[in-house]
């Protein structure tokens, strides 16, 4: 999903409903029974959701000095200066 405020909603929101049966769609075509694809899938997801609880917020990456840069990469324990990409 497009940023971690998707998989934080309510456990019943339609956008992972909707992620969770594209998911269990895609193992279904992969040779997967649906039991044993749903089985997985949910622990997928449920994994997903604990990384996105542990993650940064995107608003949290803009660098206003760099013009709205995304991402500051910075060289650690070199003492040089940050690297932007």
């Amino acid at each position: 999903m497009l940023s971690r405020e998707y998989y934080l909603d309510d456990k019943e929101s339609k956008y992972k409903d909707a992620y969770l049966k594209y998911m269990i769609s895609i193992a279904e075509l992969l040779g997967a029974n649906h039991s044993h694809a749903v089985s997985e899938m949910n622990a997928v997801l449920d994994f997903e959701i604990k990384l996105a609880n542990v993650s940064i917020k995107m608003g949290n990456y803009v660098d206003p000095q760099h013009n709205g840069i995304l991402f500051r990469l910075c060289l650690m324990g070199i003492g040089k200066e940050p690297v932007t990409q």
